[in-house]
């Protein structure tokens, strides 16, 4: 019987704060040179139960790619249309 392994979607792996972080998108590594990670926003709190504040979850990748920016964001405020307004994304 075979067995299924569930990749995560995105990845993050870093060693101490000032090392560039490894990232892993659909299973593709993207912070090697032909690739250039250019920044990773990461953000996740999880809600207390008696709090009434909003609780943000988002994420934003950005990478190049050739000569120029791509990313992926989910959550809100860095949800995909992020991208729509940055001049050097795709």
């Amino acid at each position: 019987m075979l067995k299924v392994v569930k990749r995560p979607h995105v990845r993050i792996e870093f060693d101490d704060i000032n090392d560039v972080p490894h990232v892993w998108v659909d299973g593709k590594r993207i912070d090697r040179s032909d690739t250039g990670l250019v920044s990773v926003s990461l953000d996740w709190h999880t809600k207390y139960p008696a709090a009434t504040d909003y609780v943000i979850r988002a994420y934003k990748i950005e990478y190049l790619k050739g000569d120029h920016r791509e990313g992926i964001a989910q959550g809100s405020p860095m949800g995909p249309d992020l991208f729509k307004n940055d001049a050097h994304a795709k």
